[in-house]
């Protein structure tokens, strides 16, 4: 087990995992589709919600797939999860800076399909990337004190 860590987190960890997976199929399905949203651009980015989708969905599904073959492993994701809530939440501050009033569209299409509410959505899966952003810095700040403790 690295990091000290416990079964329950390693079930948090491989939930991260899964979440992103899911977030990334979404947007690689709704990058097919023929809504009005993805021909218009993104607000931080500039370019086409589908070419985001397409690009960010990719990315997320092989992210997501490196994080469950390494928890597979029992090999350490905190650094990939530490990253992955950066660039989230990095993103929302930029949007939200822009003014960008509108939700993200983090599910893609998906939410108009399954008839959720959007700015549920968004809201909730920016609490979970603060969750992931609060829990892997907290996990690296420990670990690197555990290390240079034992290094004394």
């Amino acid at each position: 087990m690295y990091l000290g860590r416990s079964r329950v987190l390693h079930c948090f960890e491989y939930g991260f995992a899964v979440l992103l997976l899911v977030t990334g199929v979404a947007k690689l399905v709704s990058s097919t589709g023929h809504d009005r949203v993805l021909l218009q651009p993104d607000p931080v980015f500039q370019i086409s919600n589908k070419t985001l989708f397409l690009t960010v969905g990719a990315a997320e599904v092989i992210l997501a797939s490196a994080m469950l073959r390494s928890l597979r492993r029992n090999k350490p994701i905190i650094y990939l999860l530490a990253a992955i809530s950066t660039g989230i939440l990095g993103y929302r501050l930029c949007a939200y800076e822009m003014g960008f009033p509108g939700y993200c569209k983090c599910l893609g299409t998906l939410t108009h399909q399954i008839g959720l509410d959007e700015a549920a959505a968004s809201t909730g899966l920016l609490v979970v990337a603060a969750l992931m952003f609060v829990y892997a810095h907290t996990r690296i700040v420990l670990e690197h004190s555990r290390i240079r403790r034992s290094a004394l």
